[in-house]
């Protein structure tokens, strides 16, 4: 039988926390010892500070009210009839992505080092950010603009309809090894958990030596993708509606290659969502 903890213990608890480590904003360090809330609130604490929090609110909603490219989330110029110049000519397996919001600024800084938090802490904490980001899409949560505003992207469906399952892209094992960490798995497990999907760890694998995306053309990077994952057995996939987690979105390359995988295998559809995407 679950035994419910009273309300001042967990305060004492936190209290107790707070006084032998003093939270701090993950992102510039600032002190929140003197944060606002609730008992439930206090115990699990803010992740980051007003300034913070605001500056990454900001870079949010310009991904919801802003000027995006629905198949590949780049941002693109705000006039009609204009296609993408990052997807349009480019075979993309996936059918839509989802940013938090441009690989720029603070978002960028807690990007890079959530790559090497063996805490996971920058990961969980931007995973929750993504859950936001989420119900915002499809709670229609868009900033109000003038006549002159882009139109409104098109809203993503009720999670039911959007996805039943959640697949982290596959990192290279020696690239884990190094890291002690792996980012898109703990994004894709706070993002499992948020919704109640499962999630298939482990599904995606790397089959081949792969070299670095970094430095490589665009075109490199599809060519050197191509044929570099697998399905592994034992996952049911078919039919499936794919959350396809990852932290940046550069060309698609990577994501594309998942995907085409995936929908071989017979998923039906695949959105993929990261923290950042890249101007190009």
């Amino acid at each position: 039988m679950a035994t419910t903890v009273p309300a001042w213990w967990r305060r004492a608890n936190r209290h107790a926390i707070d006084l032998l480590f003093p939270a701090r904003c993950l992102s510039c360090g600032a002190d929140l010892s003197s944060r606002m809330g609730t008992a439930d609130e206090l115990l699990d604490g803010p992740d980051f500070c007003a300034a913070c929090t605001s500056e990454l609110e900001r870079a949010r909603k310009s991904q919801l009210a802003g000027s995006v490219c629905r198949r590949c989330a780049a941002p693109i110029p705000a006039l009609p009839g204009i296609e993408c110049p990052h997807c349009s000519r480019k075979k993309l397996w996936f059918d839509r992505a989802v940013a938090l919001g441009p690989y720029e600024k603070r978002l960028r800084h807690l990007v890079l080092r959530m790559k090497r938090d063996r805490t996971e802490t920058i990961a969980l904490a931007l995973g929750k950010l993504l859950c936001r980001h989420l119900d915002g899409f499809r709670e229609a949560d868009w900033c109000q603009g003038t006549d002159s505003a882009p139109p409104m992207p098109e809203l993503i469906p009720p999670m039911p309809e959007l996805a039943n399952l959640v697949l982290p892209v596959p990192m290279r094992p020696w690239r884990q090894m190094t890291r002690g960490t792996d980012g898109p798995a703990v994004l894709a497990r706070v993002i499992g958990s948020h919704f109640g999907l499962p999630v298939l760890f482990g599904a995606l694998s790397i089959c081949r030596n792969l070299s670095p995306q970094k430095g490589l053309s665009r075109s490199s990077r599809f060519r050197n993708m191509r044929g570099g994952m697998v399905l592994r057995a034992g996952y049911p996939i078919e039919a499936a509606r794919v959350l396809l987690v990852d932290d940046v979105l550069t060309t698609g390359a990577t994501c594309s290659e998942a995907a085409r995988v995936l929908k071989l295998a017979g998923a039906n559809h695949v959105t993929v969502v990261v923290v950042a995407r890249t101007a190009g």
